[in-house]
């Protein structure tokens, strides 16, 4: 059963991302409707999801968000935690969502976009949200205590060096935030980037080890990233018989603005959509038409969750 959900509201973005092309891709035509998102979450593969993490495009474009969320809310009766992921441009808009979903769940996660100082941000991403994402980091925190906030940032050969870490490192300190990162990836069907050079090469990945080492290893996810560098392997995907063992499909899901389901953001298998729910269930083939293994959070947060909950029934 479905625990951990990845709605993408909107390919439509307000950024430029260098190592993206959601932005001036075909906007989809059919994004599903406050209605249309209400009865996907209503269907039964999605009863028991406790985990909702809001991204696009920019979710904050939808000009219906605070109706997105209050259906939400009132759909998923065992919600426990919801991510918010934005680019900070549009501040009220999020202002207003957090104001709402502090109201409704109980643990909320704002997640900003910051690729390093504000040159290297403005080179990765094409826009200068330098200020604004410190601004509303800085903002949420003093008018909603509650919700954690935490910088997101994406490695590429524009940003995977010791400055660019130690700045979000130093923006996080001083914003009271935490701060994560994973490397960029190709994906023909999600990021249509396909095209682009995004490979960080070997010295920079191991100034990325080097980092994570001294000052995130305390971190579950971290320690896969810091063991992903070095092998390449992540055993929470592919175990050591070499079978894939990701949850893909069964524990998590992406669904796409028009309410077609994939197992994750690596996938072109569509396993479902809003009018049949999930058709394809316990996948067996993992990994043919996905890119396994990934060492993505989306991913290998649930199975560091899933893992811990198998280990503490174990004891």
């Amino acid at each position: 059963m479905i625990k951990n959900l990845t709605l993408l509201l909107t390919n439509k973005c307000n950024g430029k991302c260098r190592i993206c092309n959601i932005w001036q891709h075909k906007i989809t035509e059919n994004e599903m409707t406050v209605e249309q998102i209400q009865k996907l979450l209503l269907l039964d593969d999605f009863k028991e999801v406790d985990v909702v993490s809001l991204s696009g495009g920019e979710p904050f474009l939808r000009n219906d968000i605070l109706e997105i969320l209050q259906i939400i809310f009132e759909s998923l009766k065992n919600l426990n935690t919801l991510y918010l992921n934005t680019n900070a441009i549009l501040i009220k808009n999020i202002y207003e969502s957090c104001e709402l979903a502090v109201k409704n769940v109980a643990n909320v996660v704002l997640s900003v976009s910051l690729e390093g100082g504000r040159q290297t941000n403005y080179n990765v991403r094409g826009i200068d949200n330098y200020n604004t994402a410190i601004e509303l980091l800085t903002g949420i925190k003093k008018k909603f205590p509650s919700i954690k906030t935490s910088i997101s940032m994406t490695l590429n050969p524009y940003n995977a060096n010791l400055e660019s870490l130690e700045h979000v490192k130093y923006i996080a300190s001083h914003t009271g935030s935490d701060y994560s990162f994973r490397f960029a990836d190709n994906s023909e069907d999600y990021y249509h980037n396909e095209e682009l050079m995004l490979e960080v090469d070997k010295n920079s990945k191991n100034i990325v080890a080097e980092f994570i080492k001294n000052n995130l290893y305390d971190n579950p996810f971290m320690q896969v990233l810091y063991n992903y560098i070095k092998t390449n392997e992540n055993p929470l995907v592919i175990d050591k018989y070499g079978k894939n063992i990701c949850m893909a499909g069964s524990e998590f899901v992406f669904v796409k603005p028009d309410g077609t389901i994939y197992p994750c953001l690596g996938s072109n298998r569509c396993i479902g959509n809003l009018e049949r729910g999930i058709f394809e269930k316990n996948i067996k083939d993992l990994g043919k038409y996905e890119k396994c293994p990934c060492c993505t959070e989306c991913c290998t947060w649930p199975m560091i969750t899933m893992n811990a909950g198998l280990e503490g029934n174990n004891q």
